[in-house]
């Protein structure tokens, strides 16, 4: 949930003729109630806990292993203490190994459980957050109609490593997925907190971004009562589109291949 949806939800509990108090599990900041940050486990202190549910005493150095794979998060503990009792794990290397994947952020399910090597899942997100390299920046800065020899899924991630450069603190949307939306920027400033959504259409020159595609966009951006949204093409809208984003402007932005030039021109020069 996004903390406008959160906030509204708080706020539905309080309706009724009930006290009641809420608490938030979350990894990042809402600026809201009273925050409790929950720090990794310790050395001593994971140990107690693994021998404690696996019933047996651990050497230090499988202890440190374990304690390394799961980066002291208790609940990563719980995890290689279960498929230790599940059976098929024979050695405490093995069991430890069971969390490599995690050395890449992120590639655990929506539970906090990790994602099995190999798999899809771990493939998807993988390949979601390939590095753009500054050759390939320079390249396309070089000659700008090469974004259109791109996939349209390696433009939003050529799109990311742009706005990243900018500041942004960029998500990539998995490409299954329905909302038109490719991206999510945030940033936090001064003023407070931003949160934006980007659709990336790699579009040939002479394939305008028509109404719907806007629209449709815009819609979105209402429902998650994100900050606003921009759709950026490699080709330029039709005036349909620009007259409903000139009717919206504070909320919703359009940018051409020409915009992308200048941004791929200020993403080069900013590393």
């Amino acid at each position: 949930m996004d903390r406008g949806d959160l906030l509204d939800g708080i706020n539905r509990l309080g309706t009724g003729p009930w006290r009641f108090a809420t608490i938030i599990a979350t990894t990042r900041s809402l600026d809201i109630g009273h925050p409790v940050h929950l720090l990794p486990l310790s050395f001593t202190e994971m140990g107690e806990l693994l021998q404690a549910q696996l019933g047996q005493s651990l050497s230090p150095d499988a202890l440190s292993k374990l304690w390394t794979a799961s980066q002291g998060v208790p609940r990563l503990a719980n995890i290689l203490a279960q498929r230790w009792l599940a059976g098929g794990v024979r050695d405490f290397d093995t069991l430890a190994d069971l969390l490599n994947p995690l050395a890449m952020p992120g590639l655990v399910d929506p539970y906090g459980r990790p994602l099995a090597r190999g798999g899809h899942e771990e493939k998807t997100i993988i390949s979601d957050v390939r590095f753009v390299s500054d050759e390939l920046l320079k390249a396309v800065r070089a000659d700008p109609q090469l974004v259109h020899a791109l996939t349209p899924r390696e433009f939003e991630e050529l799109s990311a490593e742009l706005f990243h450069r900018q500041g942004y603190k960029v998500t990539i949307t998995p490409q299954t997925r329905d909302g038109g939306k490719d991206l999510y920027l945030a940033k936090a400033d001064g003023f407070g907190s931003f949160l934006y959504i980007v659709e990336c259409k790699r579009y040939a020159p002479d394939n305008p971004v028509d109404v719907g595609v806007v629209r449709a966009l815009y819609g979105v951006a209402q429902h998650e009562r994100v900050t606003a949204a921009m759709t950026l093409t490699t080709s330029y809208f039709s005036k349909d589109a620009s007259d409903f984003a000139a009717d919206v402007q504070y909320q919703l932005a359009l940018k051409d291949f020409i915009d992308l030039k200048l941004l791929l021109k200020a993403g080069t020069n900013g590393r």
